[in-house]
């Protein structure tokens, strides 16, 4: 009887997995269809250049606001892949705006100017890797002092993050420091060196655990190695503060009164922020989710090995 409820069983889940996997396909592709129709429909609606960079706001945060309350009302098990989708879209709404909407920075002010536009998702990946590192660090502590499996999974997903993160802040930085320095890196400059080895960080911790049978020992290593890289993560943000080399100083929250942007640069980093954030969670409670699912299954392996010997 048990032989063949089990397979029932998992195919009842298979097909809830279908249906949810359906569902989140479509979610996925009207807010797609949406971002692209926000981005065309105020170039034939209005004459006003205004008026179309009013809207080319507007009808992105609208979708962002829309798919938020789907997101808390309909998301059920699939609730991180929707802040995953949801994340995405706004991502690719903030890139184009930047080139649409956003004006350009003074030809005085930088060497290219059009190069700017990668400010845009180059901050908020970088913000993103100060949350995911942030998470590391949360994860780290709560497995190295109570052997939490919560805190392990946390560890993970933010190791995982990070990577992430950490490369399209620097692959970013790269195209925007080739444009407007005329080399992509500068290994002088603090900033850039600190930020390049808190991502390397996270390619060992990755590459490690992946590499390495999992256990006690072979964690508590990697959970040392996350808490001790956290004092990277302050180094960081104050890097351009004490010693600014190359990399631009900070423009938001600067303490000297200056780094002010224009009210659109504002506001669309300000939406680009916000969308990267969505994303960053997202991806964290998918990660915290797949961790778990394979603690699980490596728990129903060890039964199973364990009945087959007995």
């Amino acid at each position: 009887m048990n032989m063949v409820q089990i397979p029932l069983a998992q195919g009842d889940d298979m097909g809830a997995a279908k249906e949810g996997g359906r569902s989140l396909s479509r979610y996925i592709g009207a807010g797609l269809i949406f971002l692209l129709a926000s981005l065309w429909l105020p170039t034939v609606a209005f004459d006003s250049h205004e008026a179309q960079q009013s809207f080319y706001l507007i009808l992105p945060s609208l979708w962002m606001a829309v798919f938020a309350l789907c997101v808390l009302f309909v998301g059920g098990q699939h609730r991180g892949r929707m802040w995953l989708a949801l994340g995405y879209i706004g991502a690719s709404a903030a890139l184009g705006l930047a080139f649409l909407w956003v004006p350009s920075v003074p030809n005085d002010a930088f060497e290219s100017p059009d190069a700017q536009r990668l400010f845009y998702w180059h901050v908020p990946s970088a913000w993103m890797a100060m949350i995911a590192f942030g998470v590391l660090f949360v994860g780290s502590a709560l497995w190295f002092v109570r052997r939490s499996a919560l805190g392990w999974r946390l560890h993970v997903a933010g190791s995982e993050a990070g990577l992430a993160t950490g490369l399209m802040a620097v692959w970013s930085g790269c195209l925007w420091g080739a444009a407007e320095w005329g080399v992509p890196w500068d290994w002088t400059d603090v900033r850039l060196n600190s930020f390049a080895l808190l991502t390397l960080l996270a390619l060992v911790l990755v590459l490690g655990r992946r590499a390495q049978p999992d256990g006690v020992e072979s964690r508590d290593t990697f959970a040392t190695a996350g808490l001790f890289g956290f004092v990277l993560v302050p180094l960081t943000y104050i890097a351009t503060r004490i010693w600014q080399i190359r990399h631009p100083g900070p423009v938001i929250a600067s303490g000297d009164g200056g780094g002010s942007l224009a009210p659109e640069m504002g506001a669309l980093l300000g939406f680009a922020a916000l969308s990267f954030t969505v994303l960053i969670v997202g991806h964290l409670m998918e990660s915290v989710h797949l961790t778990s699912l394979e603690q699980r299954l490596d728990r129903l392996q060890g039964k199973l090995d364990v009945e087959a010997t007995e």
